[in-house]
């Protein structure tokens, strides 16, 4: 976008003052040209106007309309060159608008893997965590088993009646 506003900027000086547009230049034309048809009698022609040979004011008017003619063919390659410089700095800026895009494309598209990739370990650690949890309180709860069971003698004696039947059984 900077190398298109730079190139606008670049040719707009030769736009103001390249002189006066085609159709200007071409209507001065055309006036010089009715003005020759109109001030020569009848004599051999150039470009289908009649001039004869001693007639120097009508020469030169002819020169001078040869010349704008030259101005004015001129004035139109220098349009078409710009006209092609200007596309030609569209088609660079577009392409330079699709290679940072292409590019930020590939930044952002990084940056997701590395943040799935994050995630996914945090999950792993996670899990990590909760498994160990599970794995100590499950061992603990084994071990207070297996601690209380030596400790605590759960034969049934004499003295410790658990339910009427057994003593009808005596």
């Amino acid at each position: 976008m900077k190398f298109a506003i730079f190139t606008w900027l670049l040719f707009l000086p030769i736009q103001i003052y390249a002189g006066p547009d085609a159709s200007t230049m071409l209507s001065d034309r055309e006036e010089m040209l009715q003005l020759l048809r109109e001030s020569t009698p009848r004599s051999p022609r150039v470009f289908g106007v009649e001039i004869p040979a001693q007639q120097h004011a009508n020469y030169e008017l002819a020169m001078r309309i040869i010349k704008k003619d030259n101005a004015i063919i001129q004035r139109l390659k220098l349009q078409d060159e710009i006209d092609q410089a200007s596309l030609l700095a569209d088609n660079e800026a577009y392409k330079a608008i699709t290679l940072s895009q292409e590019q930020d494309i590939q930044k952002l598209r990084n940056a997701l893997t590395q943040k799935t990739h994050e995630i996914n370990s945090q999950a792993v650690e996670s899990w990590k965590y909760q498994s160990a949890t599970l794995i100590f309180f499950v061992g603990m709860i084994s071990f207070v088993f297996l601690y209380i069971q030596s400790k605590v003698n759960f034969s049934p004696s004499e003295s410790f009646i658990l339910s009427p039947l057994q003593t009808q059984e005596k």
